[in-house]
């Protein structure tokens, strides 16, 4: 998998999804609470990356990756992997969607 390019784009998701970029106003004020692990983890997030695909990018196994993943969403307080995703195409773009 190509983890170079970022294929998340709130711009992009249909009106259903827009309501997962709800919770990544407050997320993106917790970023700095991830472990730097985590953090390697949350930057690759946007992606869209499998645990499997992540544990290759990191060297680590999928059991961690998971194990990170999990720890991601509850410390940023997100309901869902694709929350965690926006949170975290938000964080690298510093482009927040606002009626674009």
């Amino acid at each position: 998998m190509d983890l170079s390019h970022s294929r998340v784009c709130p711009r992009c998701l249909n009106k259903g999804d827009r309501h997962a970029l709800g919770s990544s106003a407050v997320a993106l004020e917790r970023v700095g609470m991830l472990s730097r692990r985590e953090y390697d983890v949350f930057l690759l997030l946007p992606n869209g990356p499998s645990n499997r695909d992540l544990s290759y990018a990191l060297n680590i196994t999928e059991r961690t990756a998971k194990a990170h993943v999990a720890s991601i969403l509850k410390k940023l307080a997100l309901g869902s992997r694709l929350q965690a995703c926006l949170t975290a195409w938000l964080h690298l773009t510093k482009d927040c969607p606002r009626g674009q």
